[in-house]
């Protein structure tokens, strides 16, 4: 019987060839900057989605909720700042 292998995160995958799972195809793209620039998308798409969820839990009266998810949103406000500073750096370096 096959086994399901090593998880190898690098790869995204398992290492048999005999595991078959549906998965995101492997991006193309192995750039470090790439995966920073995904990173800071996600954390102020967050951001800007959590304003949504905060007024909801507001209309709701859920003022536990609301607190709940401006903590949220103001940790993915800051991991989005050092995200932006940490890309205008990297490229402002690459760039000579």
């Amino acid at each position: 019987m096959g086994g399901f292998g090593q998880w190898d995160p690098g790869r995204g995958k398992h290492d048999t060839e005999e595991v078959v799972m549906a998965s995101e195809p492997e991006s193309p793209l192995k750039d470090k900057n790439y995966n920073l620039v995904w990173a800071l998308h996600q954390s102020l798409e967050n951001v800007w989605r959590l304003e949504t969820y905060i007024k909801d839990a507001e209309s709701q009266g859920d003022e536990e909720l609301a607190r709940w998810f401006r903590r949220i949103q103001e940790n993915n406000q800051k991991a989005g700042d050092q995200g932006k500073k940490l890309l205008v750096e990297r490229i402002q370096k690459e760039n000579g």
